[in-house]
């Protein structure tokens, strides 16, 4: 505007308004572009209920008590697995407890009647729990994702979904932590 006072003025006012456009409709196309390719994780279709769900897949002791807790805090639990023996050693019979036989959407589609608030994924195969993750984020719409890793190596890929990870070594590190720093917080 200093150098050339007869076009500057009008040039400044020109640049602000195409990047405040920019600014307004650049993203929503983006994203419409990144849809049209395939490129977006779109979460899944939600049905909201009054009734508090989680579905955790891998039995072992841990979900199992896990499962006791969250049935006591009026959670409806549901656990599935991939192991038919796993499966069939389950006591509890309170808590539905389904097989899966693979990890498929059509299988997974068949024990969930409708998306859980919450989901725990805790199989021995990282690569497992990444595809059940993806699965139920895209194609049941469940946001609240949590997986015990296994293995650090794909801690980036949870994270870039949205998982809530829980890596046993450092968990149980911290919870130590917490306890010796502040043991009046801790029940």
């Amino acid at each position: 505007a200093i150098e050339f006072p007869m076009l500057g003025d009008d040039f400044t006012t020109l640049m602000v308004a195409v990047i405040v456009l920019s600014q307004l409709v650049g993203p929503p196309f983006f994203k419409f572009a990144l849809r049209q390719v395939g490129e977006s994780r779109e979460k899944g279709q939600t049905e909201i209920d009054a009734v508090r769900d989680v579905l955790i897949i891998g039995i072992e002791q841990q979900s199992k008590i896990l499962a006791e807790r969250l049935q006591q805090h009026n959670w409806r639990v549901m656990l599935a697995d991939v192991e038919p023996s796993q499966v069939f050693n389950s006591d509890n019979e309170d808590i539905c407890v389904c097989p899966l036989p693979d990890i498929s959407t059509q299988h997974v589609r068949s024990i969930i009647t409708t998306p859980p608030d919450a989901a725990v994924i805790m199989l021995p195969d990282d690569n497992d729990n990444l595809r059940l993750c993806e699965m139920l984020y895209e194609e049941f719409g469940v946001s609240h994702l949590i997986v015990r890793l296994n293995d650090y190596n794909l801690m980036d890929e949870f994270r870039a979904l949205g998982v809530h990870v829980v890596y046993p070594d450092t968990a149980m590190v911290h919870l130590l932590d917490s306890v010796v720093r502040t043991p009046q917080l801790v029940t």
